[in-house]
């Protein structure tokens, strides 16, 4: 949807509100990154416990 909104703001050639759209899609890739690594880390935590076990 914001990738929608930026492309439309490209085509009116409203270059503000172009800028604002890539920096809150950056800001969302970069969050979903960081659960994945998040997530990820935790599971191989959870698996180092269980074989301490």
């Amino acid at each position: 949807m914001l990738a929608h909104i930026r492309d439309s703001a490209r085509a009116l050639d409203a270059q503000a509100l172009e800028y604002c759209i890539d920096m809150a899609l950056q800001a969302v890739t970069s969050e979903l990154r960081d659960r994945r690594e998040f997530a990820a880390a935790g599971a191989d935590f959870a698996g180092g416990v269980r074989l301490l076990q």
